[in-house]
């Protein structure tokens, strides 16, 4: 565990920081002369004017009030000596600060030697929400600082910036032999050396902090370090962020402490984190840890979440996690991240109650009550009706929780007992007493509905409206809707839209039948009431689309027919803008495609027959050309998905090649398969006598064989007559 360099601390953001100041190791040496000096001017008493502001320097209250000066004369911002003539020396010098003050600008930095702030007392500094005290220091060195005190330093309210400009070797903010208080502060510090430095301690309340230190420590103290009161820290350094010699604690506060070679928070003693504080610490070398203890306690009746891991993105919860009693965090010192926060209770969706009061439990099931009030009483529900003969129940509950809070009995009725059905007039209803003697009970006005449509107004038709009484019925107000225009009437649109070097298609339909054939009755009569309605047919090559499984199933069905193209035909329907996808339809849409011209044939030698092949889940069928037209294919399908054109060639004489295609349509009954003709011809031909080739071979076969026996013949005569010599 590396300790920070000496003399190099805290880079407390707050204060004055900046001026470049070197003074000798051992500090200032009390001389009964020193004054107080503000750059390289001696402060008088009184209110003065100083660097374009206003200094008043009150020595009997050891008081100095700053506003808006800049110090750019190259001294100090402030320096304050052990001992001062003229003021008194036993108590701290105070400090107020009003507006904006510099010490040191972006464009005049202290100088090379200078510090911010250089105190050899204790000091206090004060400020309001609006004042700010800005630092810049260039090139700082061993023992520069943004503030310097060797005795205790006490921060309270305003806003302080530290800029070191020449990123050299300069601390923050270091104070050597006293205490750090900070409180109601908004500081920003950012040193090569150690930012914040508190000798005998550091406390933050209720104060925000950023402090960065490139080389050593962003907050450390040879003592105790106290974080509370809701303060927000962000610490990031080389060495521990936060790094105490004595107890550590962070108290009902955040806390974001990052190193990028070691632990992010260390303690050489105890380190506890308690209340509802929520801090997050990464390392390099570790999360966090204390050579005594680590340890997180809840607030009473509160549960904390503990998460570590090798980083934010993999932590997982502790065991044990959410905790509800103090709980030692040995075993995580190692992992690079953690991150404990307050428990968030979630509240379960079902009221638990009692007799007083309703409240959600928690889904941890940690016994907190969540939403937690006094029931508050329904007005009396009726459960059981009183009769003549019997007397009813009622009771009052909880109108939040359904706590039952009162019951009570209801008297027997008189004789009057409403009967089922209303009574009404123009103006009221009423219900009769079933004895009928002209008692009317519940009686009421009427009261009005909102307009309920009876009938809706079509372009043939007027439509019809009434208003009734929304407890009897009855019907108050009637109301006739205008018969709308003809112009105000929907339309129903055919379109066929070509994609992807798709060939010519048309639907040689009417309207009327694309529209009985595609649409429900519900959507036909919509059409009337002013909604607009296209039925778009597209087509596009599907030749990279379709799958190879579908292609083998389409090849083996055409059997001795070749395929042409591949195409997907979808139909839609678009209802008032709405777009959906058929794939099925009620009645068979007639579809002509025009075969393209790739596809058509150029030899005189044969005849070449299309036929369309459908794939739809799962199963092709071949559907047949209903047309004459040589350069069409028409088809009647109630089916929308994957299609191909296919063909074959038939030689020009009428030697039909055979083929054992069969249709497999079910559907289309009026797609006949034409090639069945064609099989036909071809058993019919293979049942007569061979001609022509097949003759001549066998003319050919009979000469040869008459041939040998006329050798053979003569052979066996020579061979008797040379016996007979």
């Amino acid at each position: 565990m590396r300790k920070p360099k000496f003399m190099k601390v805290i880079g407390l953001a707050l204060i004055f920081m900046v001026v470049l100041s070197q003074m000798p190791e051992n500090g200032i040496r009390a001389l009964a002369s020193n004054p107080i000096t503000l750059g390289k001017q001696q402060l008088q008493e009184g209110t003065n004017s100083y660097f374009g502001g206003t200094v008043t320097y009150e020595p009997e209250n050891n008081t100095i009030i700053l506003e808006n000066v800049k110090v750019d004369d190259g001294g100090h911002g402030l320096y304050i000596p052990s001992v001062i003539t003229g003021i008194n020396n036993d108590g701290p010098v105070r400090i107020y600060l009003k507006g904006e003050n510099y010490f040191g600008t972006e464009d005049k930095p202290l100088g090379r030697t200078k510090s911010g702030i250089y105190a050899s007392r204790p000091i206090e500094v004060y400020g309001d929400i609006d004042a700010k005290l800005i630092c810049y220091i260039n090139r700082g060195g061993n023992g520069i600082y943004a503030a310097y005190d060797v005795e205790n330093v006490s921060i309270n309210g305003g806003t302080y910036v530290f800029h070191d400009t020449a990123k050299n070797t300069t601390d923050g903010f270091n104070v050597s032999g006293g205490l750090v208080k900070i409180e109601n502060a908004n500081i920003t510090l950012a040193s090569t050396n150690t930012t914040i430095w508190g000798g005998l301690g550091i406390t933050i309340k209720n104060s925000s902090v950023a402090a960065v230190s490139e080389q050593s420590n962003a907050i450390f103290t040879n003592n105790m370090l106290m974080i509370s009161d809701n303060s927000d820290i962000t610490a990031s350094s080389f060495n521990p962020a936060l790094f105490s010699e004595s107890d550590m604690t962070i108290s009902n506060s955040k806390v974001y402490a990052t190193s990028n070679n070691d632990l992010g928070i260390w303690s050489r003693d105890t380190l506890s984190i308690e209340g509802k504080s929520d801090v997050i610490c990464k390392g390099t070398g570790g999360c966090l840890g204390a050579i005594s203890s680590a340890s997180i306690t809840p607030v009473t009746g509160e549960r904390v979440e503990v998460y570590t891991g090798a980083d934010e993105d993999n932590a997982t919860a502790m065991e044990g996690s959410p905790f509800s009693q103090k709980t030692n965090l040995a075993g995580i010192k190692t992992n690079p991240y953690f991150h404990s926060y307050s428990h968030t209770h979630t509240a379960v969706s079902t009221w638990s109650k009692d007799d007083a009061t309703h409240w959600h439990g928690c889904t941890a099931n940690d016994g907190k009550r969540l939403d937690e009030a006094a029931h508050t009483a329904s007005n009396w529900i009726i459960d059981r009706e009183a009769t003549i003969t019997a007397v009813g129940k009622k009771h009052k509950e909880c109108t939040i929780c359904g706590q039952i809070m009162e019951t009570a009995e209801i008297p027997m009725l008189h004789i009057h007992i409403p009967s089922d059905v209303w009574s009404k007039n123009d103006t009221e209803h009423w219900h009769n007493c079933t004895a009928d003697d002209n008692e009317k009970l519940d009686q009421a006005a009427h009261i009005a509905s909102e307009w309920i449509l009876d009938k809706e107004a079509t372009i043939s038709a007027a439509g019809s409206k009434h208003k009734e009484c929304i407890i009897c019925g009855y019907v108050m107000q009637t109301e006739i809707i205008p018969m709308m225009k003809a112009e105000e009437a929907g339309s129903i649109e055919k379109k066929i839209k070509r994609e992807n070097n798709a060939p010519g298609v048309q639907i040689p339909m009417s309207n009327q039948e694309l529209t009985n054939a595609v649409l429900t009755q519900e959507e036909i009569r919509s059409i009337e009431h002013g909604i607009d309605i296209t039925i778009l047919l597209t087509v596009t090559d599907a030749a990279d689309s379709i799958s190879a499984k579908d292609k083998t199933i389409m090849e083996k069905a055409l059997d001795h027919y070749s395929i042409g193209q591949y195409l997907d035909i979808s139909l839609l329907k678009i209802i008032d803008g709405e777009q959906s996808r058929l794939t099925k339809t009620s009645g068979s849409i007639k579809i002509t495609i025009d075969i393209p011209d790739s596809l058509k044939n150029k030899e005189n030698t044969v005849n070449r027959e299309f036929v369309i092949l459908r794939m739809h889940d799962g199963l092709a069928v071949i559907l047949n050309d209903l047309d004459t037209d040589a350069n069409t294919i028409t088809i009647e399908t109630d089916r929308f998905s994957n299609y191909a054109i296919a063909y074959r060639d038939i030689p020009a004489e009428g030697d039909l090649i055979a083929n054992t295609t069969t249709n497999t349509n079910t559907n289309n009954n009026k797609n006949i398969d034409k090639t069945q003709k064609y099989l036909t011809k071809n058993k019919q031909k293979q049942q007569l006598p061979a001609t022509g080739d097949d003759t001549m071979r066998m003319s050919w076969l009979t000469a040869s064989l008459i041939t040998g026996m006329l050798a053979i013949l003569l052979l066996s005569y020579l061979k008797r007559k040379r016996t007979d010599k």
